[in-house]
């Protein structure tokens, strides 16, 4: 839908380091639909975001202040994600290490 859209695309352009205000529509679409090739992971922060809107918009119809407050909890709970992900890669590099 139009939420799950844009929440997409305000956390690709985080992720990118964009400004969402500086891009126009189609290089908006272009960063959301491309991003998982600059960040491999992007499939498992998406699908975070979306358990944890889902989570927060228990009803049907979505209104601006229901989004807000889902992505205002998504971006409560992306450091503890994020976190996860940066354990997971010291884990991998530490197996490296171990090898070499």
């Amino acid at each position: 839908g139009l939420v799950t859209d844009a929440v997409d695309t305000l956390f690709a352009c985080f992720i990118a380091g964009f400004d969402s205000a500086k891009r126009n529509r189609v290089q908006l679409y272009t960063l959301r639909t491309r991003v998982h090739q600059v960040y491999p992971n992007w499939p498992h922060l998406r699908a975070f975001i979306h358990e944890t809107m889902k989570y927060s918009l228990q009803s049907g119809s979505v209104a601006f202040t229901d989004a807000k407050r889902a992505v205002q909890e998504v971006a409560q709970r992306f450091g503890q994600w994020q976190d996860s992900e940066c354990q997971d890669m010291k884990g991998a590099l530490m197996k490296l290490e171990d090898r070499g």
